[in-house]
């Protein structure tokens, strides 16, 4: 019978065990921070040692993804176990790599991560079936999906593509590359009778989603490499904010206002005790509370400072109407 080897990661090392002791193997040690992605690493390694098959368990839908990606860069037949010990799933990567095709696998990472992933926002009503069936049949939007993490920032002109790609996400025989423009229509379409959620990001929500999904594809594309140098995730759809003097990563979501000044003074919250989230739809939405809301007296609404600072903006004529 052959003796099994172990390998084992401790924090960047990896030591290969077997019945006569241990060894540290420098070739795989890793700076690699997902263990999605060191899954990958060690089944490219255990096809360059010989083995004919990689059998890989996993119950995360990432790995499933990633499998898919790097299939034919791993020289050997890939499987994906799952499930429990009585009810066990065995999936044949390589097969379902094959028939979805290489052009289709290519731009399935970026599908994945753009379409909604653990650190990437999905799109309120639009589930991945619905990503994957335009990946299959849209020769443009498997570019699109393809190109995205090949560089850490996002290009102008890979934003475009996006921009159309997700317009046919929520309007499959629009002719209009512009989601600003398609959230006009379809909320006239509707004569307003639409929730904001049925209608697809203003294109300064979607810049800052583009870019978190490319962040993201970015790393996975260099799950192969021993030290991939990842740039700092500020900028790049997250930002830093400071609460008592320590530095938190959160997600960046827009640059603009949520909606004009004359719109947003016309907003108000029904919530009758403290306003705090989710219940407070002033809060859930970014906005202060106002003289308009239920609750006259409440934590969310504008200091003084505030409103002095925005009465000064009117006076000295600053623009607040850009394009939403």
């Amino acid at each position: 019978m052959e003796e099994k080897v172990l390998y084992a990661n401790v924090d960047d090392t990896c030591c290969r065990i077997t019945s006569e002791g241990s060894e540290e193997v420098p070739k795989l040690q890793c700076q690699q921070e997902e263990a999605d992605g060191r899954l990958l690493f060690h089944a490219t390694h255990t096809a360059n040692e010989g083995y004919n098959s990689v059998l890989v368990c996993s119950e995360d839908t990432d790995v499933f993804i990633l499998s898919l990606a790097f299939s034919n860069k791993i020289g050997a037949s890939m499987f994906l176990k799952s499930g429990s010990r009585t009810r066990t799933r065995i999936i044949d990567i390589t097969k379902n790599a094959a028939s979805l095709g290489s052009k289709v696998c290519k731009g399935v990472l970026g599908m994945h991560a753009f379409a909604g992933c653990d650190t990437v926002s999905a799109f309120a009503g639009r589930g991945k079936a619905q990503a994957l069936k335009l990946l299959k049949k849209s020769t443009r939007s498997q570019e699109a999906l393809t190109e995205l993490g090949q560089e850490w920032d996002l290009p102008p002109e890979l934003m475009d593509k996006l921009e159309e790609f997700t317009g046919f996400l929520y309007s499959t025989n629009t002719v209009t590359t512009k989601v600003n423009d398609l959230r006009y229509q379809l909320f006239c379409s509707r004569r307003g009778e639409i929730e904001s959620h049925q209608l697809p990001h203003c294109r300064d929500c979607l810049v800052k989603h583009a870019k978190r999904g490319n962040y993201q594809v970015a790393i996975w594309k260099r799950c192969l490499q021993q030290d991939p140098q990842l740039p700092s995730p500020v900028g790049r759809g997250w930002k830093t904010e400071h609460e008592d003097d320590v530095a938190k990563l959160v997600v960046d979501w827009m640059d603009l206002k949520p909606a004009p000044e004359a719109i947003v003074e016309l907003l108000a919250c029904n919530w009758t005790r403290k306003c705090v989230s989710p219940n407070c739809v002033c809060i859930a939405n970014g906005l202060r509370c106002t003289d308009m809301c239920r609750l006259k007296e409440c934590d969310n609404q504008a200091s003084l400072q505030e409103v002095q600072s925005t009465h000064e903006d009117d006076e000295h004529g600053v623009d607040s109407d850009e394009e939403y």
